[in-house]
């Protein structure tokens, strides 16, 4: 959240600079650079690396942790590789994506949110006040469409009302515009300049524009820069229409403005979404002021607002990026190449970070191959688990628990007690939801199947599947093997079809050949385990491999150093 601000703010400042450079650059110019800092403060920029498009990973931990499963990846082989950097990155389903952005935002997001709804509030408000004016000003004023023809303007289809009091012209409606005329300025020297003006502003989409800019200065009405960039929106916009009317009028335009202007007779109350063409006493000064220099766009107006975006792309990266921790540590230059792949686990938390470094201490010597160290480290983290800190934030707890637990399940398979990974899931994650963590169950019914217990696994996996909104075929593949295992070899062949099926790369394809290959052979139908080992030569020119069950990866792992069994 601190990021968020820190972005706009310096989006903003940026913004005020380009506006005082091109202060002689057309209006309209102008209008969308402030346009584009009001909308720049609806962006989530803390959260901008979790788009895939704008990065290769939404989170460094989690796209390590995902890349160690081969469950949550549709276009691997089943079998996992020692090195987790070799896998290919993955990406969250919708359901961890939405989490996940509801943990990026800090302790201020309860009063973000409630500072906000006071804003749709007063913004619901001024719905129902224009609705209001709206139907009063209908109420109170006759059509006169034949103004147009009158003053010399081409067939259009929006409504000209004569309305007794109010601004001179007003136009009204993004959709069905409607121009409103004081009756005072009916047969008016001036009534073609006002039609004109309003118009104008009707073809250049303003009053849309105009609910935009009440929208997002109610919807930040605590924001002094939302509020100041919304003023300066709404006289640029006025602006960019005087100067078109003087392009079509040319000095006419001048010499009625100012008659309409300084005209103290008529009121210039401001209404809610209304564009009026007369305004507060100095803003009308300043636009006589304005029409006396003509406005042309020029190279330099390119150029500079190029640097501008420039600058301003620069900074919503720079601070809005995930992969640098808040403050890193002096590397001496021996460990700076292992720099990169440590920066993955840790978080812009001082907690959090420190929790990391206790992890790391007490697992540092986890692959070794010593059965008694291997035990001993599995102690002590036990330990650890009960005796340490509780992270500052659900999302931080969530990821140290997901840390120990996967480095409990690496250390239990080196050992071969298997039977203790469900109990130690049960230890970590009591009462919790299984959506909480759901690709961590595909490790308890690995277990499962290790321990000789495939009906477990069956009845996990198969629940595990039903909860993700799109079949997994890492999960259809551990499934697949539960089933082999519990001698359900018609299964294993109609979820080998599956898998191949949903996914047209070109390791699951080979993975679902072996399946069935493997299903045929236990069944005794070796003509068609024959005719698969005949398709995985002509069209994989690949052999047959039986399907295996591999050891657990942890993303600790990789942050960990070599172990060599001599100095044990």
């Amino acid at each position: 959240m601190v990021d968020y601000f820190f972005t706009n703010i310096a989006i903003s400042l940026i913004a005020l600079c380009l506006l005082e450079i091109l202060k002689d650059s057309p209006a309209r110019f102008r209008f969308y650079i402030a346009i584009s800092v009001l909308v720049s403060w609806f962006m989530p920029w803390n959260l901008i690396t979790t788009i895939p498009i704008m990065s290769e990973s939404l989170s460094p931990l989690t796209d390590q942790v995902f890349n160690s499963f081969v469950w949550l990846e549709n276009d691997r082989p089943f079998a996992i590789s020692s090195s987790i950097e070799s896998i290919t990155p993955n990406t969250f389903n919708l359901a961890d994506k939405i989490e996940s952005v509801f943990y990026e935002l800090s302790s201020y997001q309860t009063l973000f949110i409630l500072l906000s709804l006071g804003g749709l509030l007063y913004f619901v408000k001024d719905i129902a006040n224009y609705h209001t004016n709206l139907k009063y000003w209908r109420r109170n004023s006759k059509e006169n469409n034949g103004l147009w023809e009158k003053h010399d303007f081409k067939h259009q289809n929006i409504s000209i009302r004569i309305l007794d009091g109010g601004s001179p012209g007003m136009a009204t409606g993004p959709i069905n515009p409607t121009i409103w005329l004081d009756k005072n300025f009916l047969d008016a020297s001036t009534t073609q300049t006002i039609l004109t003006h309003e118009l104008n502003h009707i073809m250049q989409h303003d009053p849309a524009w105009m609910w935009f800019i009440t929208f997002t200065q109610r919807f930040f009405w605590w924001n002094p820069f939302a509020y100041l960039f919304s003023n300066i929106a709404r006289e640029q916009l006025e602006f960019s229409c005087d100067e078109k009317c003087r392009q079509q009028l040319q000095g006419q335009y001048s010499t009625d403005l100012a008659k309409i202007l300084l005209n103290g007779s008529v009121t210039t109350t401001r209404y809610i979404a209304a564009i009026t063409i007369k305004s507060r006493k100095n803003f009308n000064i300043k636009r006589l002021e304005k029409l006396n220099k003509e406005n042309k766009m020029k190279t330099k107006h390119l150029l500079t607002l190029l640097v501008g975006i420039s600058m301003a792309s620069f900074v919503g990266v720079a601070i809005s990026d995930q992969t640098q921790p808040l403050v890193q540590n002096e590397l001496s230059s021996e460990s700076k190449p292992k720099a990169q792949t440590k920066i993955g686990l840790y978080r812009k938390n001082e907690v959090h970070n420190e929790l990391v470094d206790e992890l790391l201490e007490v697992t540092k010597l986890a692959k070794s191959n010593d059965p008694l160290l291997i035990s001993n480290i599995l102690n002590n983290l036990d330990e650890w688990n009960v005796t340490r800190k509780h992270a500052t934030d659900k999302q931080s707890e969530r990821s140290i628990k997901l840390m120990s637990f996967t480095m409990s399940c690496y250390l239990l398979d080196k050992l071969g007690r298997y039977d203790e990974i469900p109990a130690t899931y049960d230890k970590l994650y009591p009462e919790q939801p299984i959506e909480d963590a759901l690709f961590l169950k595909h490790h308890v019914a690995t277990a499962y199947i290790k321990m000789g217990l495939p009906q477990k696994a069956l009845d996990l996996m198969s629940d595990v599947i039903q909860r993700q909104p799109k079949p997994k075929t890492g999960s259809l593949m551990l499934l697949a093997h539960a089933n082999l295992t519990a001698a359900n070899y018609d299964e294993v062949i109609t979820l080998a079809d599956q898998i191949a099926s949903i996914s047209t790369a070109t390791f699951p394809q080979i993975s679902a050949l072996n399946y069935k290959r493997a299903a045929y052979n236990a069944m005794g139908n070796t003509p068609k385990a024959d005719e698969i080992v005949s398709i995985l030569k002509e069209s994989y020119s690949t052999t047959v491999s039986a399907p295996q069950l591999t050891g657990f990866a942890s993303p600790v792992l990789a942050h960990l150093p070599a172990v060599k069994e001599d100095r044990i």
